[in-house]
């Protein structure tokens, strides 16, 4: 009686659950759900030393229809500083609305594993009517309604559990026979005691997924600091460009005074008609240069543009001051700067601790391989309960259970699939070691031509600065002996084409400089970007390689909300 009570119990209540949540669940709540769940499970495996802890959130509307140019108030006259451009290109380029992408989804993949490590409760209910014709039997019809209701879990030690229970219920309308009510349930309970016992073989997939959630995170701010390096070396390239182009018009406006002077020279017999036409070829080659200039100017602007993620038709300026700004040499604060900046980066670089990590996953993976090659041995349990009643009453007419209990051997006779499985393991484990050496080959690399390509630039700006007061100061002379006839228009066409060469190469050895500070800065992995558009590793000196936090996070890292 109880078990049919019980039934009746189900079936009401399964009816009253599907009304309220097919009334209740909209898209909207799913999506809500599972922005919270995500975001969730990221936040969780952010580690400090990962970078800050923002501008990660997938937008709801693909920030590329907008109409930034006219949505966004450029300082006057329309001028965009360095922060501006990297907030700019953090919100919008596309690439690295991708990596956005990547993190939600590999966050969504955590989900979906652990939701297998979670209580599966599910349910169904089933309404009919039914009209049976049968030739020489009076007819049937008959109304009646199933529900079902089913669980399962497993649990971390390997255990699993399924449960179901099916009532129905039939009300005969016309007709012989008479109605009725059954309940069937079933209960299984399984507990391996060799292969697949423990939580570091069972829970092995979900704490796989929340250390690849990790990795997807520090995969995220690395390429946010690699963004920042390109859009600020794009910015200084512009701005050297800009610089160029005004070397160059002012090139060909000293040329075309040259031309007018000589002019005037010609007439009082002192320039021939020879240095005039030289002259002139000359100022027609500074056009040139001039043209060429700004063509390289606005064809590098429109690429910063892309790489920022704005309309190529927006109107923008840069800020020159940006490259101004004072540039140490000693910017990591290292008394061996190779040695310390070597250091500092096998400590910060992100990419380096993925691939550090991925070693121990590898290990872990080979234990898992060799749990599976063993023979398998489990307690089985079952358990069955059937009730009937007749004429619509409640009360059982019939009762039927069973209960078994014992155990399961599965020999290791055919182990094809785990041996392979098993030495893929193995090899990985190689590869993984490998690939970080290599890694840190490749890391030492680039921080060594950072710190060449930094040294070389400031000594290179250095000797061509010191030539620039003696340029200016040869181009004045040569005028003046010009006016005296003791210099031809040659020295004087000369000299004004050596200081625009100079200036041009000097514009190139600071934007080198300049550049080669902010990779150096991306290489040993300190190029941290605030929202907005701040870099601390530009305003204040890196922390040394002993102060610097391991990326790594340990051996635990990501397993943090696995069950016991």
């Amino acid at each position: 009686m109880v078990a049919s009570r019980a039934g009746c119990f189900v079936l009401v209540a399964l009816a009253c659950l599907t009304a309220s949540v097919v009334s209740g669940c909209s898209p909207s709540h799913y999506k809500a759900q599972a922005d919270r769940d995500v975001y969730g499970a990221i936040d969780r495996q952010w580690q400090d030393e990962c970078g800050p802890r923002e501008g990660y959130h997938v937008p709801d509307v693909d920030p590329s229809v907008h109409q930034l140019a006219p949505a966004r108030a450029y300082p006057a006259p329309g001028v965009v500083t360095l922060a501006e451009a990297l907030v700019l290109a953090l919100d919008h380029n596309r690439l690295f609305q991708m990596e956005k992408e990547l993190l939600y989804l590999t966050g969504l993949n955590e989900t979906l594993i652990a939701y297998q490590f979670a209580p599966h409760p599910l349910g169904s209910v089933t309404g009919f009517v039914r009209r049976d014709r049968v030739t020489g039997v009076p007819d049937r019809t008959d109304a009646g309604a199933e529900a079902a209701l089913f669980y399962q879990q497993v649990f971390s030690t390997g255990a699993t559990i399924t449960a179901d229970l099916l009532s129905s219920w039939t009300q005969v309308l016309s007709g012989e026979r008479s109605g009725g009510f059954a309940t069937l349930g079933n209960v299984a309970f399984v507990q391996p005691l060799l292969r697949g016992l423990g939580s570091d073989i069972v829970l092995e997939p979900w704490r796989q997924a929340q250390r690849d959630t990790l990795y997807q995170v520090r995969t995220f701010n690395r390429a946010r600091q690699v963004l920042a390096a390109q859009v600020m070396a794009e910015y200084y390239q512009v701005l050297e460009l800009e610089a160029v182009v005004r070397h160059a018009q002012a090139n060909y406006e000293a040329m075309t005074a040259h031309v007018k002077r000589m002019d005037d020279l010609a007439k009082a017999g002192r320039v021939t008609d020879y240095e005039i036409l030289e002259a002139r070829q000359d100022r027609t080659d500074a056009h040139n240069e001039l043209l060429e200039a700004r063509q390289e100017y606005e064809t590098l602007l429109d690429l910063f543009k892309q790489t920022i993620g704005i309309p190529i038709t927006t109107d923008i300026r840069l800020d020159a001051d940006e490259l101004n700004a004072h540039w140490s040499l000693d910017l990591l604060n290292l008394e061996q700067p190779e040695a310390g900046a070597i250091e500092l980066a096998l400590a910060r670089r992100l990419d380096l601790a993925n691939q550090r990590d991925r070693i121990d996953d590898a290990d872990r993976h080979i234990k898992v391989t060799a749990d599976a090659l063993g023979p398998g041995l489990s307690i089985v349990a079952t358990g069955g309960l059937a009730t009937s009643s007749r004429d619509n009453n409640f009360g059982a007419s019939g009762v039927d259970d069973t209960f078994t209990l014992g155990l399961r051997f599965d020999a290791p006779l055919d182990r094809l699939l785990e041996r392979n499985a098993y030495r893929t393991a193995l090899l990985e484990l190689v590869q993984r070691r490998r690939e970080y050496e290599d890694g840190v080959q490749l890391a030492s690399m680039e921080v060594r031509q950072a710190l060449r390509d930094l040294l070389t630039a400031a000594e290179r700006r250095r000797i061509l600065e010191e030539q620039l007061a003696p340029a200016i100061e040869r181009l004045r002379s040569a005028e003046s002996l010009l006016q005296y006839g003791r210099a031809d228009a040659r020295d004087v066409l000369d000299a004004q084409q050596d200081l625009f060469d100079l200036q041009v190469e000097i514009a190139d050895t600071r934007t080198d400089y300049a550049v080669a500070a902010v990779n150096l800065y991306r290489d040993t992995g300190v190029l941290d970007v605030q929202k907005n558009g701040q870099c601390d590793a530009l305003q204040r000196r890196s922390p040394a390689p002993h102060d610097a936090g391991d990326p790594a996070g340990g051996d635990g890292a990501g397993d943090g909300d696995l069950p016991g």
